[in-house]
């Protein structure tokens, strides 16, 4: 066996230039995925500050007349539903988190009722229907809890991921067993993380199952790091180099 094969210091350089660009790569990931989460816990902070007063305080009724729709409905991006409405202090743009009756129905001249609080458009009325805007608190907050779920799921993967690469020519079955099963856990939270920020109201009805789904997912990455487990138990490596994720 030449020294290569048993670990020599030719091994050792060639192995890093191999998965050096995976360390820096899985470390940059997880670290923005931990700062994204921290914004987003912040932010979800002050929304659920805003929402207790928004949900306390009185809202302004203003009047206001349609002079436009717009609906972008994409699958690789985010769908834009908006109205643009003339009132007596100008016209505006109001943007909503979804599609809904108000501006699928919406027509140049549609009187609707804007719903303002603290100078902001929270939400529409019209054909005897309520509908939140993406201003509202009730739909800021869930939005900033989805970035922060998804934030914790890209720091959760570089940061598993990372110790994974870190450790590949040590046989280590239980920590690598943790590292899967976070890593599975932090697919689930990135689902349902996109799951709140499309839908913070849960009006479709898909979202409730979806979200339930992620919790169940959640307490099956448990499952699935005690399956590496044994595996590893099973088939220890031999010699040489060994590695979860190759």
């Amino acid at each position: 066996m030449t020294s290569t094969d048993e670990g020599g210091p030719g091994a050792s350089a060639a192995w890093w230039r191999r998965a050096a660009w995976k360390f820096w790569a899985l470390l940059i990931c997880g670290v923005l995925g931990w700062v994204v989460f921290v914004v987003g816990l912040v932010a979800a902070i002050q929304n659920g500050r805003n929402l207790h007063a928004y949900q306390a305080e009185p809202h302004q009724q203003i009047a206001a007349t349609v002079t436009g729709t717009v609906i972008r409905e994409q699958l690789s991006r985010s769908s834009t539903y908006e109205l643009t409405v003339t009132a007596a202090d100008g016209a505006s743009r109001i943007e909503f988190p979804r599609d809904n009756p108000i501006v699928r129905r919406a027509r140049f001249g549609t009187l609707v009722t804007l719903e303002q609080w603290h100078g902001t458009t929270v939400a529409v009325r019209a054909f005897d229907i309520r509908v939140q805007t993406t201003r509202s608190p009730s739909v800021a907050l869930p939005r900033s809890l989805g970035y922060a779920l998804g934030g914790a799921g890209f720091g959760l993967i570089g940061s598993a991921l990372w110790l994974l690469e870190r450790d590949r020519t040590r046989y280590a079955p239980r920590r690598e067993a943790v590292c899967v099963a976070l890593t599975f856990d932090a697919m689930i939270l990135l689902a349902a993380a996109l799951l709140v920020i499309r839908d913070p109201l849960r009006e479709s009805r898909f979202t409730p199952w979806g979200l339930s789904t992620a919790a169940a997912g959640c307490v099956a990455g448990i499952g699935v790091g005690l399956w590496h487990y044994h595996r590893s138990q099973r088939n220890p490596p031999r010699h040489g180099r060994h590695s979860a994720i190759g």
